[in-house]
């Protein structure tokens, strides 16, 4: 069975971020034993965190 693991990261290389506060995402499918690197995404940015925690 195939999986899909996304992981945050700054540039795109490093897991060193939260997934809100993160530059990129690497998504990687993960098959058996191996795993690739299916894609890299830029998370759509909505606001400042400020105002992201003030809108909750």
């Amino acid at each position: 069975m195939a999986y899909k693991i996304a992981v945050a990261t700054s540039d795109g290389v490093i897991i060193d971020r939260t997934f809100g506060s993160a530059e990129h995402f690497a998504i990687y499918e993960v098959n058996d034993k191996n795993f690739t690197l299916a894609e890299k995404r830029v998370p759509q940015k909505v606001g400042t965190e400020v105002e992201v925690w003030r809108t909750k």
